[in-house]
């Protein structure tokens, strides 16, 4: 039982631990390419805005990403987006999970203040235009593309 909380002790310090299953090289592999591999990195500050979500709200706010009516909001964020509704027009929508994504920045309805244009200008983005703002934000942030 010392032993056990010993190494809980060591996980929660953040300590090294040789005898641990998983090691570095083992997480690299796991890790491979991202975005083939299930793990994506720490998503421990996205799963609190996921666990702050209120859906269900009574009267339609406008979408921060998209511009269209939802029903649901990050208590984190205080901000209206479409939370994978399951109905209507806009059925299964992931704006909650694009607006938290760093490469969709500058890409919502909202960022058109960063972008310095106007809101009745924005359009929905194709997959193309996604994947050109995905590298540069990886590039500002010095990450591999």
């Amino acid at each position: 039982m010392v032993e056990i909380n010993q190494h809980i002790q060591d996980i929660n310090q953040g300590d090294p631990d040789d005898n641990h299953p998983i090691n570095r090289s083992l997480l690299q592999r796991a890790i491979g390419r991202r975005g083939k591999s299930r793990l994506c990195g720490n998503l421990a500050q996205f799963e609190r805005h996921v666990e702050s979500v209120e859906t269900g709200k009574k009267h339609p706010l406008s979408c921060r990403v998209c511009g269209e009516q939802c029903y649901s909001i990050c208590g984190l964020c205080n901000k209206p987006l479409h939370f994978f509704p399951n109905r209507g027009k806009n059925l299964g929508k992931n704006c909650f999970l694009e607006y938290h994504n760093d490469s969709f920045f500058g890409l919502a309805v909202e960022d058109c203040k960063v972008m310095n244009k106007r809101k009745s200008d924005w359009v929905p983005l194709s997959l193309a235009k996604k994947k050109v703002q995905k590298r540069h934000i990886d590039f500002l942030m010095g990450e591999p593309k």
